[in-house]
Parts: C-alpha cells; sequence; structure tokens
C-alpha cells in the first residue's frame, strides 16, 4: 500500500516538450501584439480626425 508521504517522480521537460510549447506560444503572442498595434492605430486614427475637425 502507498503512504501518502511517498515522494513521487518528477519528470522534467525536455527539448521535445519546450519545442512543443514555443511552437504553441509564439503565434498566440504574435495575434495578441497584432490585436493590440491595430486597436492602437484605430485609437489614433480616431483621434487625429478629432483633432483635425475641432
Amino acid at each position: 500500500m502507498e503512504t501518502t508521504a511517498q515522494v513521487l517522480e518528477v519528470h522534467k521537460a525536455g527539448k521535445r516538450e519546450w519545442t512543443g510549447l514555443a511552437v504553441l506560444a509564439l503565434p498566440t503572442l504574435m495575434v495578441a501584439m497584432d490585436m493590440t498595434v491595430c486597436s492602437a492605430g484605430r485609437a489614433f486614427f480616431f483621434i487625429g480626425q478629432y483633432l483635425r475637425w475641432h
């Protein structure tokens, strides 16, 4: 019978796991950065339009 004090074996991430994480994380970060740039550009456009007419 196993006890709760027994230490579990820990599997450390290797090169394959880190590569998989990078493959999934990089496109996500690129989309987030693109959305930030697009929303900031749209805000600057509307601010410019407002300043031009006032």
